[in-house]
């Protein structure tokens, strides 16, 4: 910023916002249309459309709902043993077995927040004031 200022001289405003960045990522997702294990223990399989879907980031949950909720543990796959965020995929496939559905789909995620600065320059005498944008001293965009 300061070589900016330093380039087109003091600006005409200076404002600080707090921006939220956000970020496509890879995400896989188990889909579960039962209750996993239920067979087991009750003589049936209980379906339940979308009942478990586990979201995996480079191999390990990074979220997990049941029956519409989300939640950052669950023991419904197997009473005696949860499955939590962070976990591998290879214990949730211990523990869950083989899902209904494997989908490879891309899911926006928000980044922490960060401060973003907007100087108002004025390039010469006749032209109109533009806006710099600057996230951790970094210009990132020209333009209003």
């Amino acid at each position: 910023m300061s070589k900016a200022i330093a380039a087109c001289g003091n600006p005409m405003s200076k404002t600080e916002k707090t921006i939220y960045p956000t970020k496509d990522q890879a995400v896989t997702r188990w889909v579960y249309n039962y209750r996993p294990n239920s067979g087991f223990t009750q003589g049936q399989i209980i379906q339940k459309k979308n009942a478990l879907i586990i979201d995996f980031v480079d191999k390990k949950v990074s979220s997990i709902s049941v029956e519409g909720t989300g939640t950052q543990k669950t023991n419904y796959c197997n009473e005696k043993t949860s499955i939590s965020i962070g976990d591998s995929m290879q214990k949730v496939d211990q523990v869950c077995f083989y899902p209904d559905d494997i989908k490879n789909i891309q899911k926006r995620t928000v980044l922490p927040s960060q401060q973003q600065f907007t100087l108002t320059v004025q390039p010469g005498p006749d032209l109109p004031g533009q806006k710099l944008y600057f996230v951790n001293d970094k210009l990132t965009k020209i333009g209003n």
